[in-house]
């Protein structure tokens, strides 16, 4: 069949509006979600995209999400496996997505940023740093620039006083970057990393910088929540376990955090400024609500395993008070501590918590 030249002409023409059109997605933002938008730009100097005739710019530190209809299949999986919190699946699925990163103009920013940050999240720390640095080369700069800064700043920090100036030098790269691009939130962040940092040398200015990183972030609670998090754990590191509480009760109480991270996090600090105390009913309550609400994340192991072996003790010194005469209520309360130390020992022995457990138990 032949075809004529100004039909050619015509196919031709349409195919060069295609880029022009954008790319169809939904997209999430803090405050919104927006179905069936075409994305005409996505990186860090700006987001846009139409929905119908409306132009929307929604300030790149809103977006939560973005999923773009048009994809890879190993993306595709590969997404889904990390908000199932199935890293390392999630990991080999995006490198194995960025084989067609020249037919979507946007795949090599997410796939090359959503496989550093899943190694990242499965603690693979040195694949994690050089996944992030190759998304540090990616041109037009990703629009995940500050998210970048910001994990290579937790990975310097998990090295401990050896990797606090390294941390610092992404944390000040973030701040610049922040406050040039009006991007408040990563100015908060900038300042929570900075404090984290000084924890290393010194607690003390580390404290009255999150203190005040709670006030600025009102706008912001869940950076806020973030800050009281680490106060949290800063008092009780130093064994002020009153104040601990109150901070770790200030994040489960808000309401405002749906960060299972986070959460997990203020439940197991929360359990330990109560233990500390030798109030063991509410112990063993908070604790419960972590391997409740967590115990399938893989993500999130280690506080899944922390809150099985405390809630484990706390169940054990809670039968010690009991009365003599109750028998009957010591022995369950026995019986429920073991239960919770076994699991620990026989499902997550790879976690502090579980090792802890299975040397108490003899296994």
């Amino acid at each position: 069949m032949r075809v004529s030249r100004s039909l050619l002409v015509l196919v031709a023409a349409v195919s060069s509006l295609v880029p022009a059109l954008g790319q169809q997605a939904t997209v999430y933002t803090r405050t919104k979600e927006y179905d069936d938008v075409r994305v005409t730009k996505d990186d860090l100097e700006a987001f846009e995209m139409r929905q119908g005739p409306s132009k929307l710019n929604p300030p790149i530190s809103d977006i939560v999400r973005v999923e773009y209809k048009q994809a890879p299949e190993a993306y595709k999986k590969g997404m889904n496996f990390y908000k199932d919190g199935e890293y390392e699946r999630a990991a080999q699925l995006f490198e194995e997505s960025l084989e067609n990163a020249d037919k979507y103009p946007w795949l090599k920013a997410y796939g090359s940023f959503y496989k550093a940050d899943s190694l990242f999240r499965m603690n693979a720390r040195a694949e994690a740093a050089a996944a992030f640095e190759e998304v540090l080369k990616i041109e037009p700069k990703p629009r995940f620039l500050p998210d970048v800064y910001l994990s290579l700043s937790t990975l310097y920090l998990s090295q401990g006083k050896a990797g606090a100036e390294k941390a610092k030098k992404q944390l000040e790269l973030l701040e610049a970057l922040a406050k040039n691009k009006k991007l408040d939130r990563y100015v908060l962040l900038a300042d929570l990393g900075l404090a984290r940092a000084e924890l290393q040398s010194d607690p003390k200015k580390a404290a009255g910088m999150l203190d005040s990183l709670v006030g600025k972030a009102k706008d912001a609670p869940d950076v806020a929540n973030m800050a009281r998090l680490e106060l949290g754990n800063a008092y009780n590191g130093i064994k002020d376990y009153v104040k601990a509480e109150s901070y770790f009760k200030g994040i489960v109480d808000s309401a405002k955090s749906d960060d299972p991270a986070l959460l997990a996090g203020a439940f197991n600090g929360l359990g330990d400024a109560l233990l500390a105390q030798e109030k063991y009913g509410d112990a063993l309550l908070v604790f419960s609500k972590t391997y409740a609400l967590f115990l399938d994340r893989n993500d999130l192991r280690d506080r899944v395993g922390h809150a099985l072996y405390f809630g484990g003790k706390s169940f054990q010194l809670e039968a010690g008070r009991v009365r003599p005469t109750d028998v009957a209520k010591s022995d369950l309360y026995n019986r429920r501590g073991n239960t919770l130390l076994r699991k620990a020992a026989r499902e997550f022995a790879n976690t502090a918590g579980g090792a802890r457990a299975k040397k108490d138990l003899g296994l």
